[in-house]
């Protein structure tokens, strides 16, 4: 969840500077992550029908994939349209991974752990929230904006694999 998270944050902030690096226009660059927004509230409205069809793990690992495959991309998008659609797919992604957690951490531990595992998640999300933009801000400023998403997606490319490690424990 923290991982995603960071990739929520990571695309907020980076993207308007990637998009103002390419020229794109300020209408532009609140498009594309207007798609985002729209993309991340549609997929929550649909993930009742979803989950009926996918287990919350395999959820989080096709979100972790996609986030990768999006934030390796991104920077490669020569136009806001194609930043647009790559900015969507990470709205489905990312937006479907908050409410899987919790379902996850419901189920999983027992019931007088849910308010610390819930209050821990809390903090941590919090914690990347100020951190991420930071960071990434420091380090795009030293080594480029591309290779910041490049880096994003190597994290959560790796983080892909706890994902499908705790599947295999939990089964």
């Amino acid at each position: 969840n923290v991982i995603l998270g960071a990739c929520w944050d990571a695309n907020t902030f980076m993207v308007p500077i990637l998009g103002y690096e390419r020229g794109f226009s300020a209408t532009a660059i609140g498009s594309i992550l207007g798609g985002f927004a729209v993309a991340a509230f549609t997929v929550r409205i649909l993930l009742p029908v979803i989950s009926r069809h996918l287990a919350e793990f395999s959820i989080i690992t096709y979100a972790m994939w996609s986030a990768s495959a999006v934030l390796l991309v991104y920077p490669l998008m020569p136009n806001p349209v194609l930043m647009g659609f790559a900015s969507v797919i990470l709205g489905f992604a990312l937006g479907s991974v908050q409410p899987m957690v919790m379902s996850m951490l419901h189920q999983m531990l027992p019931h007088n752990r849910h308010a610390q595992a819930i209050s821990l998640r809390i903090i941590l999300v919090n914690i990347s929230s100020v951190s991420v933009p930071i960071a990434l801000g420091s380090v795009g400023a030293i080594i480029g904006i591309a290779p910041v998403f490049w880096m994003a997606s190597a994290v959560v490319g790796a983080g892909s694999r706890l994902s499908v490690l705790m599947k295999k424990q939990q089964e």
